[in-house]
């Protein structure tokens, strides 16, 4: 059991408040949407989840079968996918996900070999990443994040730059793999994007 709690966290830049007053508990399982209009610290947010971010105000805590985790160990137990992260656009595909899994585990079910062909990008395996679409390098963001073994999963805008066969892709790939895990989803409201959650936190909820 994986749970992440907040307790009246707020974070600012410089004197301007993204959120404040956040106080919320989730746990494995958990599959939550945080929404909000552009520019309203849905990132932020996730950023302050992560522990790359510390909050102004307030606390957030990281438990694992209620053994606390300090925050500059946060980083072990989750995988992500975001528009602002960069591949390393001078492996190719294969390259970029041995190097990856040097880090992280890959969940049980894969190898390295199962885990191109589950991309769909068997094809392109010693193609350059720079050589890649915006919607092939959004799909391998996708594919290491979400085939990481990791209790925490965290997505920021997942269908950024996906066309209808990547969405689809996308659904259920992580559909298949969420059992067990505490899964953030950053998104403007975009079904596409929230289909599996069964929980919400509104940035806009915690502007003050």
């Amino acid at each position: 059991m994986f749970t992440v709690n907040l307790t009246e966290a707020g974070k600012k830049f410089k004197q301007h408040w993204i959120f404040r007053k956040c106080t919320a508990a989730f746990s494995s399982g958990d599959v939550i949407g945080i929404t909000g209009k552009n520019g309203s610290g849905k990132s932020t947010l996730l950023q302050v989840i992560s522990g790359y971010v510390s909050p102004n105000e307030g606390k957030i805590e990281w438990h694992e079968h209620d053994k606390k985790i300090e925050a500059d160990s946060v980083y072990r137990y989750f995988s992500i996918a975001s528009p602002y992260l960069m591949l390393i656009e001078d492996f190719t595909l294969e390259e970029m996900i041995r190097y990856y899994f040097r880090f992280k585990n890959l969940r049980p079910a894969f190898n390295i070999s199962s885990i191109i062909t589950e991309s769909g990008l068997e094809a392109h395996r010693n193609k350059l990443l720079s050589e890649f679409s915006s919607g092939m390098k959004q799909r391998t963001k996708l594919l290491l994040a979400i085939a990481s073994d990791t209790p925490l999963l965290l997505l920021d805008e997942p269908c950024t730059n996906l066309d209808k066969q990547n969405i689809a892709w996308y659904q259920q790939f992580l559909r298949t793999h969420s059992d067990g895990r505490l899964i953030f989803i950053c998104s403007n409201h975009i079904d596409d994007e929230l289909f599996l959650c069964n929980k919400w936190l509104s940035v806009e909820d915690f502007k003050i």
